[in-house]
């Protein structure tokens, strides 16, 4: 079941011995067919009102409390002079025709497609913000406040496509003579394109209705058309006035006010609204507030979801890489096992360290030759049994027992060596490179300086066994 807007519609008299019939009703269009129903004992009461309104089930909707032309004031007058849009301007101008102080109204306002004219329509503020309080204090949102004629006016706009987009200073005017649907008098509202321009309410008297009308027709012209809404009002009372009736609608005007309600707040509906100034909601979100409750919850119920997921591929990352860490510790022992057998993390990772920077070293210088790498191409050694540290191993064990050498500086790669020092005699730098000829043949004194206190600095050098066979 659809159910569009809902309007609210106080009696004419509520709580002053309302006539026989007269009540609140409740009006909807539900499956495309507009709906009434009565609410009886709720015309003295707010509170009761409250009840009844969410007895009937429609707390929930967008309400539109639809107010019966006693309940309003309404006058045209020029706004010339004025700057456009100004709404306190134009109240004190439209206080100049109202009986009552702009202080103690709520006003809403319409100026004319020519922008010469404005149509002004209030209400009493202490006459309907107790219906409102206690509405909203029942948890039923009072969207929109609006003359019920207006809303007809509005809904007979809607369903009459030449007049909605007749909305320019040339366009005719157009006279809409009906009643509110639920007695109470006659309505004349004055047309320009959608744009209501004069509103005149009526006891129904045949002279009323034909002195409005030709009232009209001499302030707006001799192209005033005459519209019929309903059959309350007798051909014959129209037919007295100086210009025919043009058109008679077929929607009823309960019809033409639920389609007027919804087109309060869309784009272009030029629409009185006096929900504002004090009778504006106290919280203007309210009737989002839900909406906006459900889109924060699923925000956080998807950022948790997507927290949770991230999370866990964390995890899953991390664990991964530990893997294949421990694999790779394992693959290395496992090539090693007389080397790095028994070797800790630790001393594994530091061997592949050392082992990536001599071979990027000898990339760069060089000096990688095709003895020493797989054929595929890939530069790739044949092996990892060369290391620095194999190097160092092997010289420093060759070193002679001697007193009278002092190592200061070395340096250790892969095949090549290098050691600086001091000694007491030249002998002894020829012993320290014998002693090291007899485990790497190609070792040279490459300096020896006598210094002034009469040591020798020197500095020898080499290449391990496995490169000098290789060249």
């Amino acid at each position: 079941m659809s159910i569009s807007h809902v309007i609210l519609v106080p009696p004419e008299q509520p709580g002053d011995s309302p006539r026989q019939g007269d009540a609140w009703r409740i009006g909807q269009v539900v499956n495309g067919v507009a709906a009434w129903t009565t609410i009886a004992g709720a015309d003295s009461d707010p509170m009761s009102l409250a009840a009844a309104v969410q007895k009937a089930g429609v707390a929930g909707k967008p309400l539109v409390l639809a107010l019966p032309s006693s309940w309003c004031l309404a006058a045209t007058f020029p706004v010339t002079g004025l700057p456009r849009g100004d709404h306190k301007a134009m109240l004190y101008r439209f206080e100049e025709r109202l009986p009552i102080a702009a202080e103690s109204v709520v006003a809403d306002f319409i100026i004319s497609p020519a922008g010469d004219m404005c149509l002004g329509v209030c209400t009493r503020t202490e006459r309907v913000r107790p219906w409102v309080d206690a509405l909203e204090a029942a948890g039923v949102t009072v969207r929109s406040i609006a003359p019920l004629a207006l809303l007809i006016a509005a809904g007979i706009s809607t369903a009459n496509p030449a007049a909605r987009t007749a909305v320019s200073a040339s366009a005719p005017s157009r006279a809409l003579v009906c009643t509110a649907g639920f007695g109470g008098g006659f309505e004349i509202i004055a047309l320009q394109g959608r744009s209501p321009i004069g509103w005149f309410h009526g006891a129904g008297t045949p002279a009323d209705i034909t002195r409005r009308i030709d009232w009209l027709g001499a302030m707006l012209g001799t192209d005033l058309v005459i519209e019929q809404l309903g059959s309350d009002i007798p051909d014959s009372v129209l037919a007295e006035a100086s210009v025919a009736v043009a058109k008679k609608h077929a929607l009823s005007p309960a019809a033409a006010a639920l389609a007027g309600a919804a087109m309060l707040g869309t784009s272009g509906a030029a629409a009185i609204d006096l929900r504002r100034d004090a009778l504006a909601p106290a919280d203007r979100f309210r009737a989002y507030r839900g909406g906006l409750r459900a889109v924060a919850a699923a925000a956080i119920v998807f950022l948790t979801a997507v927290a949770a997921a991230a999370l866990v591929r964390s995890q899953q990352y991390l664990h991964a890489a530990e893997t294949a860490d421990a694999q790779k510790l394992t693959d290395v022992r496992s090539a090693f096992p007389a080397a790095l057998g028994s070797a800790t993390a630790d001393e594994v990772r530091t061997l592949l360290a050392q082992e990536r920077r001599s071979w990027s070293n000898s990339i760069a210088g060089g000096a990688v030759s095709m003895g020493t790498v797989d054929g595929t191409g890939t530069g790739k050694p044949k092996s990892a049994s060369g290391s620095a540290l194999r190097t160092l191993r092997d010289v420093i064990k060759l070193l002679p027992d001697n007193n009278d050498i002092r190592i200061d500086t070395t340096m250790f790669a892969e095949t090549t060596f290098q050691l600086s020092g001091r000694a007491r005699s030249y002998d002894d730098i020829e012993k320290l490179a014998t002693a090291i000829r007899a485990g790497h043949p190609d070792v040279s004194v490459s300096q020896a300086r006598r210094g002034t206190d009469g040591h020798w600095n020197f500095t020898l050098g080499g290449a391990t066994t496995a490169a000098t066979a290789a060249r």
